[in-house]
């Protein structure tokens, strides 16, 4: 049964992660990043509106007050933007790479992290810019989609419309990196694998998603709003990273019948 076989996989990946508890420390230095930028855009931001508020009506009464406001702040949009998804990158492939070899017996070093980074770091960039493009592209049509969904049948279950498509996404595209870093692909051919993956194995990697996004929501919310706002991000990316873990071994066990059939 799949469901006996996910259980397996969910044990081991419990027992290397006992072994090799240095695997979740990118993950947390990435969600000390995340927490210290949010402070500090938003800190930016309330200073920015304490001083410049009773300006904004003029800005927004001239078109050319307004350019020379909006592009400024498209600029450093766009800087943050890539910032966001370098660090991220650099640290999914890092982490991936050491996951790979805490499941071969291998105890994780900071070389091994920074090794993954050199090897698998511009595939992976390349893969998420791809994969964001295609989203900007999709946005439109399913911002209309999900409105006109959540004006009918969805008025009561919006926001479970919403888990369920983070989901469906985590289901077939969860496994790409891994599958870059596994069987060093290109990023279109571990895309594609990542979704021949998620359409062969569904409902197994249905349970894990599910699992891993509503463990993760509970234990962050779980110890009241002051642990939430300090640890959630903490919390929620170390569970996030078993259930990553937890996949690299679904794919290290089906990968032959999945790659070359």
């Amino acid at each position: 049964m799949w469901f006996d076989e996910i259980m397996d996989d969910c044990k081991q990946g419990l027992e290397v992660v006992s072994k090799n508890k240095g695997v979740f420390i990118p993950i947390l230095i990435q969600a000390a990043i995340n927490m210290a930028l949010f402070i500090f855009v938003f800190v930016g931001s309330v200073i920015f509106f304490i001083r410049h508020g009773r300006d904004l009506e003029t800005i927004f009464n001239s078109p050319e007050n307004l350019l020379s406001v909006a592009l400024p702040i498209i600029f450093i949009g766009f800087i943050l933007y890539l910032f966001f998804v370098v660090i991220g990158v650099m640290i999914e492939v890092g982490s991936v790479h050491l996951y790979k070899l805490a499941v071969e017996g291998i105890k994780p070093k900071v070389s091994y992290f920074f090794d993954g980074i050199k090897r698998y770091f511009l595939k992976v960039f390349g893969g998420t810019l791809l994969l964001h493009i295609i989203i900007l592209i999709l946005f439109i049509p399913g911002l209309v989609l999900f409105v006109l969904y959540s004006l009918t049948i969805g008025i009561l279950t919006a926001g479970w419309g919403i888990t369920l498509l983070g989901i469906l996404i985590g289901v077939y595209f969860n496994a790409w990196t891994v599958a870059v870093v596994v069987d060093d692909m290109g990023p279109l051919k571990a895309i594609i694998t990542s979704m021949k993956f998620g359409m062969r194995y569904f409902w197994g990697l249905f349970v894990l998603t599910l699992a891993g996004i509503m463990i993760s929501q509970y234990m962050g919310a779980a110890f009241g709003a002051l642990v939430n706002i300090v640890g959630g991000w903490f919390i929620s990316g170390a569970i996030l990273a078993y259930f990553k873990l937890v996949i690299l071994i679904i794919y290290k066990r089906k990968r032959e019948e999945l790659v070359y059939k």
